[in-house]
């Protein structure tokens, strides 16, 4: 894995003002709703969509604009560029994921 490629798409990724709203309209709901329903049926999958969020369109973005060629001219292997872009959607999904279902349990035991 390469950091620098990790940070740079996770920071990219992060300042889409379409994707911030797609993930609060995902993270939000699911702890009402757990709240509501005292269950944690809501919020079971919330690291997957959280992920799919994040690594939507993640290579061909890359590829209609340009970058590739300009990446690809230094020595960056193509599986360390894919995987690097995986490897950072699914640890931010496994981490929203998981703040999630920490918030879901915390409205849960606050209803009693």
């Amino acid at each position: 894995m390469n950091t620098t490629l990790m940070l740079h798409f996770a920071r990219q990724r992060l300042q889409s003002p379409q994707r911030l709203l797609l993930f609060f309209l995902a993270f939000a709901p699911p702890i009402v709703m757990a709240g509501i329903a005292v269950s944690l049926a809501p919020v079971q999958a919330g690291a997957a969509m959280f992920a799919l969020i994040f690594t939507a369109g993640a290579i061909g973005q890359d590829m209609s604009s340009g970058v590739l060629q300009l990446l690809f001219a230094r020595p960056v292997a193509r599986t360390t560029y894919v995987l690097s872009r995986w490897f950072t959607g699914g640890l931010i999904g496994a981490g929203l994921g998981i703040a999630q279902t920490l918030l879901a349990v915390m409205a849960i035991m606050g209803r009693g």
